[in-house]
């Protein structure tokens, strides 16, 4: 038994610490709800999750502290832990959390985990956080027995544990998390990173023969999907209601005729002007849409080599 992992053993109170209110956008909250639906049918075994990304700045320690909160809200009983000892963002998202210990103090004996195990204003989510001290061997303290010990006895106290690890296209420190976690997901920023760079990071979690759920896609273009699918079903349904529209008007008034003149025949080198003109038309409009981005927006992702454009929801 690990000195403190009992609740009973000191006063919570002492620990708590607020998580700064964010709100999320309607697309954000539905995408959180479909990452944390996955992850339930992910299996019963599946209680340590390492999130993991390829580079700095692709948003995946939001993306861990949002889907913990998104699991804590179906009554989970969720622990966060900030693994990221060399540049963590994690403790900017609690007031006056870079001054807290954390699991650097822990792993290196200089806390127990009474000390770093923080309560939250969020009912069921408990946080851990880096520490305010950068390490100078971030790789061997998250490879000390301690850590693995920890997880197996938390693994009876919690229904899941959310590793926020450090990028794995840049260092190795989430393979070694990887071993000892049930699962991995790779956070990618959508359009900036290149396919076979994300194989490569794929490859490494998979050699560490961590099982991977799948790639949350973030920061998606939402306005230019909504516009498609705006038109599509805009489309779709719009003319469905016109002709039923048209149905009833016919049943309740007689048709009116009019006379239209006949269009004139246009000659091939019209036909083909008018061709070009709605290509050039197109392109226009894809351009200008394209200008349009927004920061936030996420989706789940496959790294298929022989399906690399497959998405899961």
């Amino acid at each position: 038994m690990i000195p403190g992992m009992n609740s009973q053993e000191y006063d919570f109170n002492e620990n708590k610490i607020i998580i700064k209110n964010r709100e999320l956008s309607y697309e954000v909250n539905e995408e959180m709800k479909v990452l944390r639906t996955n992850i339930q049918f992910s299996g019963s075994d599946t209680k340590v999750i390492v999130m993991t990304s390829c580079i700095g700045g692709e948003g995946k320690s939001t993306t861990s502290m949002n889907l913990a909160i998104a699991l804590a809200d179906l009554h989970k009983k969720v622990v966060l832990i900030d693994a990221d000892l060399r540049k963590s963002v994690m403790a900017t998202n609690v007031e006056g959390g870079i001054h807290k210990k954390g699991l650097a103090h822990f792993l290196a004996g200089q806390a127990s985990i009474a000390e770093v195990l923080l309560t939250t204003n969020i009912r069921g989510l408990n946080l851990i956080l880096a520490g305010n001290v950068i390490p100078p061997n971030p790789a061997e303290l998250l490879s000390n027995p301690l850590l693995d010990k920890t997880l197996q006895i938390m693994r009876n106290n919690y229904d899941y544990i959310i590793i926020d690890a450090p990028p794995l296209g840049l260092v190795v420190d989430a393979a070694i998390l990887a071993r000892v976690s049930d699962g991995a997901i790779l956070v990618m920023k959508s359009g900036e990173i290149k396919y076979r760079y994300a194989q490569g990071v794929k490859e490494q979690l998979a050699n560490s023969g961590c099982k991977i759920l799948g790639v949350v896609l973030n920061k998606v273009d939402y306005k230019k999907q909504g516009r498609y699918y705006g038109r599509y079903y805009g489309k779709y349904y719009g003319k469905y209601y016109e002709e039923e529209d048209l149905e009833e008007s016919s049943s309740s008034s007689p048709p009116m005729q009019t006379a239209t003149a006949p269009k004139p025949e246009l000659t091939k080198s019209e036909l083909f002007m008018q061709e070009s003109a709605k290509r050039e038309s197109g392109i226009s409009r894809a351009s200008r849409a394209a200008k349009h981005r927004t920061d936030t927006g996420m989706t789940m992702a496959s790294l298929d080599p022989d399906n690399p454009q497959r998405t899961q929801k």
